[in-house]
């Protein structure tokens, strides 16, 4: 297991390319965190997109956390998120890819 630590010199995001190769190819599950708690940062569709090669190319699941993928500061400017992609792979039929959504009640 590999954890990736969210810095103020990174702007609290993950550092994906440090990941090395030998770690994608045995990487089995990613799990990821946008808007990340408790700085709120987002991830940026090219991101995703990177990500998703990565997951198609090691063979790996993305599990992806967006509980507050609908919370933006501006109504004008949604946040991306990995599940409504334009444009992106997800977009696209790709074998052994699955999205599901489940919503929380309070």
């Amino acid at each position: 297991m590999q954890n990736l630590n969210t810095l103020e010199e990174n702007q609290y995001l993950p550092d994906f390319d440090s990941v090395s190769v030998e770690t994608w190819k045995a990487c089995q599950l990613l799990y990821i965190c946008s808007p990340g708690n408790p700085a709120g940062t987002i991830l940026d569709q090219a991101t995703h997109e990177k990500l998703i090669k990565l997951a198609l190319q090691y063979d790996f699941v993305i599990a992806s956390d967006e509980c507050y993928s609908e919370i933006y500061a501006d109504e004008n400017q949604p946040q991306q998120n990995i599940t409504v992609l334009p444009g992106s792979y997800l977009s696209r039929e790709v074998d052994g890819v699955k999205l599901t959504r489940g919503e929380s009640c309070a």
